[in-house]
């Protein structure tokens, strides 16, 4: 998986509600859906036009640690660890406690259903992140 995939699966969640804002066309949020579902390879432009208040970040993230921009481990740390949102909008580390027909994850306080958008293969015990209850990847 590259930096770039990643981030848009970050991102992805929010892709909805930006078009209904008008922050992007519904032909941008067909794009990035299709590379997003499909698992496809999003282009740097398109992620920067459509996220740019997440994209400065994760630039200004890369200047601050001397890493490339798009490289895997500073998508990861910016969305893990500086993404800076709260309530459905934090990314969240939470175990998956329940796989029958919804997936159930438990955030240390509460059970909450989630989305396996992207069709990772899970077990009962895995610790994954979520942002806006889908989850993105599993733990290390």
């Amino acid at each position: 998986m590259t930096g770039e995939q990643l981030f848009l699966r970050y991102a992805f969640p929010c892709v909805q509600a930006r078009e209904i804002m008008g922050k992007i066309s519904p032909k941008h949020s067909q794009e990035l859906t299709t590379w997003a579902i499909q698992d496809l390879q999003p282009t740097r432009r398109r992620l920067k036009f459509c996220f740019p208040h997440a994209f400065r970040a994760l630039r200004q993230l890369a200047r601050a640690n001397n890493r490339q921009t798009w490289s895997l481990i500073n998508v990861q740390d910016y969305w893990r660890s500086n993404h800076g949102h709260e309530g459905d909008c934090a990314v969240q580390l939470v175990t998956v406690v329940n796989l029958n027909k919804i997936v159930t994850v438990n955030n240390g306080a509460d059970q909450l259903p989630v989305v396996n958008l992207y069709g990772l293969h899970l077990r009962v015990g895995d610790k994954v992140y979520t942002h806006k209850r889908c989850i993105v990847e599993l733990a290390a």
